[in-house]
């Protein structure tokens, strides 16, 4: 039985909204947990998390959930974990009310409890959009703000008339905040360069989505 509810909540999960580009889906199990929660402590434990999205102190809403759960410490662990990467994904990914409400209503939130979770997010989503890009951008003095590339097919050398090489030029167009400037960087890469780039390129993404959450 334990098995077949695992493999249910798996396959749930990867039809959910929320879970794009996600590395850690595991947490997000526990969306229906919220269930056994009074509807006014649901709406404080949110708040508290979207507070603390918003780069604000949280403390005062997550206490809600602190004195409902009492000595039940890991349970509350659990709840407020899932629902603070479920808040911060909606906000990353910028999901509409129809997403998040399907989101909640296929991971078994109580209809009830549904709109509640869907307007504490939906009323907070700018300003927590707003804080996360001020986090994000405090990484880094300089940022990516284009890009353009072409592949470039080299048919022959004055050496050897049959070989052939296919690099790839990407030109990177970055402003520097400090000197509010900005700068072209071009690469040129062969196949294994460029898979190396993606791949790191890939690892940075991962980093930031964890970031924000």
């Amino acid at each position: 039985e334990r098995e077949r509810e695992r493999e249910r909540r798996g396959e749930m999960a990867e039809e959910l909204y929320c879970v794009r580009n996600l590395f850690n889906k595991k947490p997000l199990e526990n969306l229906d947990k919220i269930n056994e929660l009074p509807v006014d402590v649901i709406a404080k434990c949110l708040h508290g998390i979207l507070d603390e999205l918003c780069g604000i102190n949280g403390r005062l809403g997550l206490r809600a959930a602190l004195t409902y759960y009492g000595d039940r410490v890991q349970d509350r662990q659990a709840l407020m974990a899932c629902y603070r990467i479920f808040c911060s994904q909606a906000v990353r990914l910028n999901l509409s009310e129809e997403q998040i409400k399907d989101d909640l209503t296929k991971s078994k939130v109580d209809p009830m409890v549904v709109p509640v979770v869907a307007n504490a997010i939906l009323a907070r989503q700018h300003t927590a959009q707003a804080a996360a890009s001020r986090n994000t951008s405090q990484i880094s003095k300089s940022y990516l703000t284009d890009f353009d590339w072409k592949v470039n097919l080299q048919l022959s050398n004055d050496r050897i008339s049959s070989v052939r090489s296919v690099c790839t030029l990407l030109s990177l167009n970055i402003h520097n905040n400090e000197s509010d400037a900005d700068e072209n960087v071009m690469l040129e890469l062969n196949a294994e360069e460029l898979d190396k780039l993606i791949a790191e390129l890939q690892n940075v993404h991962r980093a930031l989505i964890q970031l924000k959450t």
